[in-house]
């Protein structure tokens, strides 16, 4: 009986001493995870179907010969940054691979302020 006892108050104690190691999380040091827009492409894994000195037309692959796919008009201006196998607008071209990042300019006109190409 004195064992069961004394167990008893060695496993209370313990139980006590277990719930001061975990303190409970300040919600204040919480990292703030609702804007990623750095990280969060708006576009990925497309490519460009048609590029000009000012805009590219940009879908995503087209497996299926039958289906119809979405394509995207995506300006350019002098902010926009190019990174990957690539430098420059200047030399997107036809077939490129890319993950885009765009503000809005307006209702329907979105500018890209970056584009990551990832093959040729």
């Amino acid at each position: 009986m004195k064992f069961l006892l004394s167990l008893a108050i060695v496993l209370t104690l313990l139980a006590g001493c277990m719930q001061e190691s975990y303190p409970t999380p300040n919600p204040d040091s919480f990292v703030d995870v609702t804007n990623q827009s750095e990280t969060t492409s708006d576009y990925r894994h497309l490519y460009i179907l048609e590029v000009s000195e000012t805009r590219m037309h940009i879908a995503p692959p087209m497996t299926d010969p039958t289906a119809s796919y979405p394509s995207y008009e995506i300006h350019f201006d002098e902010d926009t940054k190019v990174e990957g196998v690539k430098d420059s607008v200047k030399v997107l071209a036809e077939g490129d691979l890319v993950e885009v990042w765009v503000r809005k300019d307006g209702p329907d006109r979105e500018v890209a302020e970056k584009i990551i190409v990832y093959s040729q």
